[in-house]
């Protein structure tokens, strides 16, 4: 773990240079599983937890990369972005490659990142590494996209470069989260509001479980596959479904008998997630 000075002194220490600093939170989400993928609705909090970023342009076409709180470093050029073994590089090449692709006039830069969120532990470390790094980028070069466009900027370079279905909830939420409020978001149209989160005597508590998990590597990716051979089903006696944010307990429950029950029980689990926001 690293605060914002011990990310300061790394970047100098290796670039010699004064760099910008960007923080990027991780998220809870308070209910709505599984949901933002099929269209449906969420309502993540932003938590106090950060990664801290140190980034500045260097003048050339190579970037380097240090993610201090696994010592592990990476470098390659812009000319050539390419996916590689180290999973967590390829989420910044991967915003690199997406910002290219809209014609943004990108340089080498040198980054260093790190901070107190726990990597793994389902606050969304992936989101707040492509989400800070973007937020960089877009700084430095003068980039013209909202933070919504940012988000999506985001879950593309998750679905093009490193391969993970996800949904935007995770992006969203570490770019446009604000203290003391959540945000029920509408996946589907983006449309979104802040609840305040006015607990009384009650607090949000986060443990950490020390249970590590991966989206790339973890049932994640099953579990979209799932849902939408769900949707697949029942789209052939409802062509206007086009994801389960329009389907109904009993337009699933009518051809349940069509389905693998494993596949019943995820359907109707984020039919009725989506019905509870």
């Amino acid at each position: 773990m690293h605060s914002l000075t011990d990310i300061v002194e790394l970047y100098e220490e290796r670039f010699d240079t004064h760099p910008l600093l960007i923080r990027a939170c991780g998220r809870i989400n308070i209910i709505g599983e599984h949901t933002d993928y099929n269209d449906g609705f969420v309502l993540p909090a932003a938590v106090d937890k950060y990664l801290y970023f140190a980034i500045g342009e260097n003048g050339t076409t190579d970037t380097h990369l240090y993610a201090a709180d696994i010592k592990d470093s990476y470098s390659f050029s812009i000319n050539q972005i390419e996916p590689c073994e180290k999973l967590w590089a390829n989420y910044l090449m991967g915003i690199m490659k997406q910002m290219q692709g809209l014609g943004v006039p990108l340089e080498g830069v040198d980054c260093v990142f790190g901070g107190n969120l726990p990597i793994g532990s389902g606050l969304s470390s992936s989101a707040a590494l492509e989400c800070g790094f973007a937020l960089g980028l877009k700084t430095l070069f003068q980039l013209e996209a909202s933070l919504v466009e940012l988000a999506q900027l985001a879950q593309r370079s998750s679905h093009q470069f490193v391969g993970i279905p996800c949904g935007i909830m995770d992006q969203f939420a570490s770019l446009l989260g604000r203290a003391g409020q959540a945000i029920k978001l509408d996946c589907r149209s983006l449309a979104y509001e802040y609840i305040p989160l006015e607990l009384g005597d009650c607090e949000l508590v986060l443990l950490n479980t020390k249970v590590h998990h991966e989206l790339a590597s973890s049932e994640y990716p099953v579990r979209v596959r799932e849902c939408r051979e769900g949707v697949a089903t029942v789209r052939k006696h409802y062509p206007e479904v086009e994801s389960l944010r329009d389907v109904t307990l009993e337009m699933l429950d009518a051809h349940r008998g069509e389905l693998p029950e494993v596949i019943y029980r995820r359907c109707a689990f984020v039919i009725r997630e989506n019905a509870r926001l």
